[in-house]
């Protein structure tokens, strides 16, 4: 399941000027990677070396593309019992 979250106030930011990059997510302003290069603490991404798989730092979900626009997509694992209750639903 993916969750879209809609970024605000896109602009230029007070790093280097480059957008970040982490696995194939290029990871434009308002979000960062290093102190400083993000608008706010919500918008940290962490990046995790070994997998190569960028996340977002205050909720610890996989970042799975942010566009230009400021659309942020994430990896948003459902869990069983919610999966059931899907199901009870559908049937």
């Amino acid at each position: 399941m993916n969750v879209f979250t809609k970024a605000v106030g896109l602009g230029n930011s007070s790093c280097s000027g480059a957008a970040a990059v982490c696995g194939n997510v290029t990871i434009p302003y308002p979000f960062g990677i290093e102190p400083g290069c993000y608008i706010d603490d919500w918008f940290a991404i962490g990046s995790n070396k070994t997998s190569e798989k960028p996340f977002l730092r205050s909720l610890y979900l996989e970042v799975l593309d942010i566009s230009s626009e400021g659309t942020l997509r994430v990896n948003y694992p459902m869990s069983r019992s919610v999966l059931r209750v899907v199901e009870q639903k559908i049937m």
